[in-house]
């Protein structure tokens, strides 16, 4: 999907956002993690989790250590995807280039905080980010490229939604 209204995107924690000159997500963290504050974004319209099993984000990140970038799906009845969290510890490059990573949502997907439900997979409203969910607080900047749902439909087609 293509979400460059700035509007879209809501903060919850100690995260301030605003586009690069590169036109990337520019995400200013200051120590965040251990409280689980999160930033998302509210999707142009509901999506259909059902038939994808992955979402790929391109990314890269200036400051300290090596911070866990982690999305959750929200879908229309508010329910949170995180009994089963997907993850993945962001890698230091040189010359600031961005790296894809994937993350998995083809099992069961459901909230287990605060109390256990399925998501309905097919009325998806939001992607939630976290970084350094529940750890050591981290803070820097980590830059957004591109976010990119693939289907497992009709020829495992891409789609920018």
């Amino acid at each position: 999907f293509d979400s460059h209204d700035i509007s879209e995107w809501w903060t919850a924690g100690n995260y301030s956002l605003s586009w690069a000159p590169d036109s990337s997500l520019q995400v200013q963290c200051s120590q965040v993690g251990p409280n689980y504050g999160s930033f998302g974004v509210k999707l142009p319209e509901t999506m259909n989790m059902s038939m994808a099993y992955k979402i790929t984000v391109k990314a890269r990140y200036e400051g300290n250590g090596y911070p866990e970038l982690r999305i959750d799906l929200k879908d229309y009845n508010g329910y949170i995807s995180n009994g089963n969290p997907s993850s993945n510890w962001l890698e230091p490059t040189e010359n600031k280039e961005f790296v894809s990573y994937v993350y998995i949502y083809k099992n069961s997907v459901f909230q287990a905080y605060p109390v256990r439900r399925e998501l309905d997979t097919e009325r998806i409203i939001e992607l939630l980010f976290f970084v350094n969910p529940g750890k050591e607080a981290w803070s820097g900047t980590i830059y957004i490229d591109d976010i990119t749902v693939v289907y497992t439909g009709l020829g495992g087609r891409n789609s920018e939604r």
